[in-house]
């Protein structure tokens, strides 16, 4: 997946930020999103849903959203997503640590230059040191 194949259509601007968006669009509300990094062809997310919803749910709404408006835009139809979304239960704070870096650490690990990096952490999270580890 680092390595590009596939479409790639988080490349252009305006999806990536479409991503984003969709990403933080119900923060507070349906889920709670701590980080995210957008790559070329595909996302990796911490997300926590909310006590009255499922993560599949949140993930679907979002999933479905972004393919439709890139379709649209583009003009074409079919799927961009794959099926399968590459869950984890996070169990404890130092899995999450590692999560945390590892996401953060993505995009420069796949040799996209910082200008096009889409990454995300929480504020709050960044005031109380929990931020991504460039090093």
């Amino acid at each position: 997946m680092d390595e590009g194949y596939g479409s790639c259509v988080f490349r252009e601007s305006r999806f990536s930020r479409l991503m984003s968006d969709s990403l933080l669009y119900f923060q507070n509300q349906r889920h709670f999103t701590s980080c995210f990094a957008v790559m070329p062809n595909h996302v990796h997310a911490v997300i926590r849903p909310m006590s009255s919803f499922e993560l599949e749910d949140c993930l679907q709404r979002m999933k479905q959203y972004v393919s439709t408006h890139v379709n649209r835009t583009l003009k074409q139809e079919g799927t961009l997503w794959e099926e399968e979304s590459y869950d984890r239960i996070v169990r404890d704070e130092e899995h999450l640590w590692k999560v945390v870096q590892y996401i953060g650490r993505n995009p420069k690990k796949a040799g996209i230059p910082v200008a096009q990096w889409v990454r995300w952490i929480h504020p709050n999270w960044q005031a109380a040191g929990w931020d991504f580890r460039d090093d």
